[in-house]
């Protein structure tokens, strides 16, 4: 059960240590564990139940699902999952982006919304629907 929705990633990482060095900090929490290789991370919850902090919930659904590149590049593993707390994750990520990219939601109903990054912030995107009628 639960809600379904696409991820569409349209943003670099500008500041690659500072993301590391943010997650190192959570890894020290004992939240998570961050597996390397030399080229990419990823996160590792360590237990669910631990993570109490709601602005920290998203670590619960990005778990293994992102990789963050020493290139600055950002690739989803799994774009097609729960993607819960997604408010917090771009606070989270915010800092560490390059200015002007997206991160980008189509739920399961069709809904869409998404993030754009500015300056170290996050600001939500929303689309309307407008039906207009095409002339012959």
């Amino acid at each position: 059960m639960g809600y379904y929705s696409t991820i569409k990633i349209n943003f670099r990482i500008e500041d690659y240590e500072g993301l590391e060095k943010a997650f190192q900090e959570l890894e020290k929490l004992g939240l998570i564990t961050l597996f390397h290789t030399n080229m990419w991370f990823h996160i590792i919850v360590k237990d669910d139940d631990k993570i109490t902090d709601k602005k920290l919930q998203f670590l619960s659904y990005i778990k293994e699902n992102l990789r963050f590149y020493v290139d600055g590049s950002v690739k989803c593993v799994l774009d097609y999952d729960k993607w819960y707390y997604d408010d917090n994750l771009a606070r989270f990520l915010a800092p560490f982006v390059s200015p002007g990219g997206t991160m980008e939601f189509i739920g399961e109903d069709g809904e869409r919304w998404g993030y754009e990054f500015r300056n170290g912030k996050a600001f939500l995107v929303n689309w309307v629907r407008q039906v207009t009628e095409l002339s012959l």
